[in-house]
């Protein structure tokens, strides 16, 4: 993991990208981890869990569901985290010219584990997501086929796939089973 000191936002912004590297900002230094792209099966639990909420969100226009893209979640040192998968409510969606990492945390936080997270890395993303706005965060597990809901001040919990899944106050009325996140055409 290589290490680069003190960057702004925007200054974070304006780095080349890279389709094999994933990278995040913590309080101003980023990190960049290079295991390359995620696997085909955590793709697919990505795509899957999109979909159920694009179909949900878009009809109601509730507001935009996005995958992988940035936020400011912290200034001064910045912080940019991107979740595999977000939602921000249509009150709080930025201006489609506004910056390349919108300041403020999305509602919803959709993680999905893969190999390069470390229990250190994933409690660092969580604590970050709930103490700076996030209001609801699912943690997927694809080998144990589970989502982990945590809110802030709450104790987190598990669901597996015999379990339904609710968008809580967030999504009111957002329903689906765990099973059909790990959709599979067996």
């Amino acid at each position: 993991m290589a290490i680069i000191e003190e960057i702004t936002a925007e200054e974070y912004a304006r780095l080349p990208q890279s389709a094999f590297y994933r990278d995040e900002l913590i309080r101003g230094v980023q990190y960049i981890r290079e295991p390359g792209p995620p696997g085909y099966a955590h793709g697919s639990i990505d795509a899957t869990i999109g979909h159920f909420l694009f179909a949900f969100v878009m009809p109601r226009r509730l507001g935009q569901v996005v995958h992988n893209a940035g936020f400011v979640f912290e200034r001064n040192p910045d912080t940019v985290l991107g979740p595999d998968i977000a939602f921000v409510e249509a009150s709080r969606v930025p201006a489609p010219d506004g910056p390349a990492y919108p300041d403020g945390a999305p509602d919803l936080a959709v993680e999905i584990l893969s190999p390069s997270n470390t229990r250190k890395k994933m409690a660092r993303r969580l604590e970050i997501y709930l103490r700076t706005g996030t209001r609801l965060v699912w943690v997927v597990d694809p080998k144990r086929r589970t989502v982990t809901v945590h809110r802030p001040e709450h104790e987190p919990f598990v669901l597996s796939v015999d379990d339904q899944l609710t968008g809580e106050d967030v999504l009111p009325g957002f329903e689906c089973r765990v099973a059909d996140f790990f959709y599979e055409l067996r």
